[in-house]
């Protein structure tokens, strides 16, 4: 079954979604804090910062096939 990891805002906005693997297990996932990027004009240039989600609580949904886990995350400064 795919794995696959939501995050959305506290509005229940979409801001990111990744992959995760389908091996049995502990595996680990990073979220690096920033927007998904399908909806970047284009990569930041040199020595610009890429941009970051503000502060605030967000919710991590995990779903596997048919079956999903929530637990919700804060971004602090």
């Amino acid at each position: 079954d795919e794995v696959k990891i939501t995050i959305t805002d506290s509005a229940g906005k979409k801001v990111r979604e990744l992959t995760g693997t389908q091996y049995p297990g502990f595996n680990r996932v990073v979220w690096d804090l920033q927007f998904d990027p399908t909806g970047r004009i284009g990569a930041p240039g040199p020595g610009e910062q890429p941009e970051l989600v503000p502060t605030g609580e967000f919710t991590v949904t995990l779903a596997v096939g048919e079956k999903k886990w929530s637990t919700k995350v804060v971004v602090e400064e």
